[in-house]
Formats: structure tokens, C-alpha cells, sequence
């Protein structure tokens, strides 16, 4: 009675880890199709902040650099972007900054 408990416990959980992995892919799928498909864009921007997340797991630790830029538009975009783009930009910096979707292309800064 108890190896049938336990056997359909771990059945559940392995189902949940499974399904919740593959949602994680499905979303990732769908977020690069959208990326590629979507109109490369070069606008004139500012370096208005930049933060880093950490996510910490079980046995990895990442930290993801953020950059936010101001159109001269007025709308603020938010992108993950690479530590030597990250130390490069600083807040104030104006120039040209291109993205695809939700994709990071660079920034041009102004001489």
C-alpha cells in the first residue's frame, strides 16, 4: 500500500516538473518566432537606468543585466543585454538603439 502511494506521488510530481519544462519551451518557441519575425527598429534613445537580477537556484547562479532606454517618443524599452554592453552604457548616454522585438541589437552612442 505504501510503495503504490509513493509510486503514484512521484508519478505526480514528475508529471508537474515535466509539464511545467515543457511550458518553459513552448514559451520560448513562441517568444523567438515572434523576435524574428517581428520589423528590426532604430531609434533614437537615452540611457534612462540599468539594474541586474539574480536568480539563484539549487547549485547556479545568473545575473541577468538590464538596460532601460527612453525613446525621444517617450516610450521605454527594457532589454536583457550582455555585461560588456551592460559596463559600456551608462545612464544619460544618448545615441541610436536598435532592437528586434524584444531582442537587443546595440547602441550607438553619440560622439
Amino acid at each position: 500500500m505504501k510503495s503504490s502511494i509513493l509510486f503514484i506521488a512521484l508519478l505526480i510530481m514528475s508529471l508537474v516538473v515535466f509539464s511545467g519544462a515543457a511550458a518553459v519551451v513552448v514559451i520560448i518557441i513562441i517568444m523567438t518566432r515572434r523576435n524574428s519575425r517581428a520589423q528590426k527598429v532604430a531609434v533614437r534613445a537615452e540611457v534612462v537606468s540599468k539594474y541586474m537580477g539574480v536568480f539563484s537556484g539549487d547549485t547556479v547562479h545568473r545575473t541577468r543585466h538590464h538596460v532601460i532606454f527612453r525613446t525621444e517618443s517617450g516610450e521605454d524599452h527594457d532589454f536583457a543585454v550582455n555585461m560588456t554592453e551592460y559596463d559600456a552604457l551608462s545612464e544619460g548616454m544618448r545615441g541610436q538603439l536598435s532592437y528586434q522585438g524584444t531582442w537587443f541589437l546595440g547602441f550607438d552612442k553619440d560622439e
